[in-house]
């Protein structure tokens, strides 16, 4: 009975230190696409609350994620204990043995400012970001509504108000024309 007690924890025990062996890679294969994914999740909702934001005259503000580091930890620990004993002590086995994982992302966070907020953010969009977009088949006028703010001095609407608030008609004709 006690081979068998004892067979039986250091089966046990081996077997979950050896199917945890390999957490770090396929830990990092599915996160890196979580992560990656969240990340662009989140970096639209905040360019939808800063649109919202603009309509209101609230100046936007953006942070970058600059680095996630993910931390994760596998502890094991096992114990066995056999008695062998004679006479009026009684023969017996004992197996322990624990398990655990944790996983500890940290985020950290950047503040978009200076060069890098007027590049990304402020700046006119190319036309090499624009025209790609009306290849696959988006309507041109829809497009450069959203996108010129001026073509050719044809101001476009603008949502902040102010005396060119509805643009010029001839922006919208030319919209048209396209």
């Amino acid at each position: 009975m006690t081979r068998k007690a004892l067979a039986t924890a250091i089966i046990s025990v081996s077997v979950l230190t050896t199917g945890c062996a390999g957490i770090g890679p396929g830990r990092l294969k599915a996160d890196q696409v979580d992560y990656a994914r969240t990340l662009g999740d989140a970096k639209n909702r905040e360019i939808l609350s800063a649109i919202v934001g603009l309509r209101y005259a609230d100046a936007p503000s953006f942070l970058t994620v600059s680095s996630i580091i993910a931390a994760y930890t596998f502890d094991a620990t096992g114990g066995a204990i056999l008695n062998a004993g004679s006479g009026a002590q009684p023969n017996y086995a004992q197996a322990t043995g624990s398990v655990s994982y944790s996983n500890h992302p940290t985020f950290t966070f950047t503040p978009t400012t200076g060069d890098a907020y007027a590049s990304a953010y402020i700046r006119p969009l190319a036309p090499t970001l624009v025209l790609p977009l009306a290849e696959s088949g988006m309507p041109i006028d829809l497009l450069l509504r959203i996108t010129a703010q001026s073509i050719s001095g044809l101001q476009n609407g603008t949502a902040l108000g102010g005396p060119n608030a509805s643009g010029s008609p001839q922006f919208f004709l030319l919209l048209q024309a396209l």
